[in-house]
């Protein structure tokens, strides 16, 4: 509905009459229009509709908040993130690659920040709250803590574009909500918060509460228009970043409908005597059309992590292991396909022609379960058709290997202005590297047991620097 100066301004008779818009009162009706549109901008952000609002948990990832957060712990957080944001932020200055340990530690963070936030919403979400009644004192000391660690966002991660950018399209992993930093900006500059805030703490005398009161920076209408309304060209590269998606959407899903006829099953029969849980599987299928399309050799990467392993850890009521079932059919590889990521059998991903398995020597109990983490947090996500490696809120089957083993140093390479990581990237890490060894090489329908690693390099080297010839064209 246009207010009534708006409806006046627009009208026709008064568009007619140039002199009339020259007088001070219609530019006086403009500025009053325009105020109240900025007012109704701001005025939607209240105590209750926050950055967090009524929201769902993470299928994954429950939240309890039975117990309020101790300040010690937010403060040991706040140091955590301060270290991690330099050490990223240095790394962007010297053009390189954000290390996947130091993207996972960033989404794990700021997941468990938002989970000490959703303690305090909880409580404000508890009954309606009347604007006309003073704030129950509980209620603003919740609302107090959720300004307070807005204006944490807004000195920490809000300063760093492109952490910001990163963080603001969610992650369903660590249970961040899409465009909760651009929304914790609204809520620490609303000024319909700050007169809720600022009429109930005249009335409470509290040492600790004038505290988080101080800490809080000045807002007045201006500023929450110029928060909600500019945001470094974010809307504008959001905008970029969804057509690239889009175009690469619309072309992989078109050539990936190309394929050969499947022969998983004897493949499979191949593969299972020599694969031991958490071996990374490589594969290299001629017949699909998208395999040729990806730089290198290999065109597809999984994760082997065996029945057991896949039954204990993996939560998925698909994940049923039935006496007659053979083990090759037991959904135990995790893959991430055009539709997403998804558990399959060793008989529904063998689909390919050569096969080479990485296996990390010496895997020790705590990588197995970081490991484990690393991989449950990427369940559910969509396919990354940017292939963009520091943004994982959606991912492809190589950014799984990735995230998943973030204590390896993987080779990655920039392209099309973002880090990108292909199988044959992984492949050559594992040569580079006294840390794997290579159990199996399916060439050509034969399995070599134990390749030499000169053998193998023979067989990938020459695709990718063809490759890279093709690029450089």
């Amino acid at each position: 509905m246009i207010p009534f100066p708006l409806n006046f301004i627009l009208s026709s008779d008064v568009i007619k009459e140039k002199s009339c818009l020259r007088t001070p009162v219609v530019i006086l009706l403009r500025f009053l229009c325009f105020y109240l549109i900025a007012l109704n901008l701001v005025a939607c952000v209240t105590i209750q509709n926050n950055y967090l609002g009524v929201e769902g948990t993470s299928r994954n990832l429950p939240i309890q908040t039975t117990n309020p957060p101790s300040d010690s712990e937010r403060i040991a957080i706040n140091r955590t993130v301060d270290s991690l944001l330099c050490i990223m932020a240095l790394q962007k200055k010297e053009h390189k690659s954000l290390k996947a340990n130091n993207i996972n530690q960033l989404y794990t963070v700021f997941g468990k920040q938002l989970d000490q936030d959703r303690y305090y919403n909880s409580i404000l979400q508890k009954e309606d709250l009347n604007p006309q009644e003073n704030l129950p004192s509980k209620k603003y000391f919740a609302a107090l803590k959720l300004l307070s660690s807005a204006a944490d966002y807004q000195r920490s991660y809000q300063q760093i574009r492109f952490v910001r950018r990163a963080l603001n399209r969610g992650d369903s992993g660590n249970n961040i909500p899409k465009r909760v930093l651009r929304k914790s900006g609204n809520y620490l500059y609303s000024c319909t918060v700050r007169k809720e805030v600022s009429r109930q703490n005249i009335k409470i005398n509290n040492s600790g509460r004038d505290s988080l009161v101080s800490l809080l920076p000045c807002t007045n209408l201006i500023k929450s228009c110029f928060h909600r309304l500019y945001q470094d060209n974010d809307r504008f590269h959001d905008l970029l970043y969804g057509i690239c998606r889009a175009g690469s959407y619309v072309v992989g899903n078109g050539i990936g409908i190309f394929h050969g006829l499947p022969n998983g099953v004897k493949n499979a029969k191949t593969l299972l005597p020599n694969l031991q849980p958490f071996d990374i599987i490589l594969v290299r299928s001629p017949d699909h059309l998208t395999g040729k399309l990806v730089p290198g050799y290999f065109g597809h990467a999984a994760i082997w992590l065996g029945p057991r392993s896949a039954k204990r850890f993996i939560p998925s009521g698909k994940l049923k292991f039935e006496k007659q079932q053979s083990e090759t059919a037991v959904k135990s590889v995790v893959e991430v396909l055009r539709s997403g990521v998804k558990i399959s059998s060793l008989e529904e991903f063998a689909d390919g022609e050569d096969f080479l398995v990485l296996r990390i020597k010496n895997l020790s109990k705590s990588q197995k379960r970081s490991i484990l983490v690393n991989v449950r947090k990427q369940l559910h996500k969509g396919y990354d058709f940017n292939f963009d490696i520091e943004s994982p809120e959606a991912i492809s089957c190589t950014e799984l290997i990735f995230l998943a083993y973030d204590f390896i140093d993987w080779q990655v390479r920039y392209t099309w202005l973002r880090f990108t990581i292909s199988p044959v990237d992984l492949a050559f890490t594992a040569l580079k590297s006294e840390q794997f060894e290579f159990p199996l090489f399916v060439l050509n329908g034969t399995a070599k047991i134990n390749p030499d690693k000169n053998f193998v390099n023979s067989i990938i080297e020459p695709s990718a620097q063809l490759s890279i010839k093709h690029q450089m064209k």
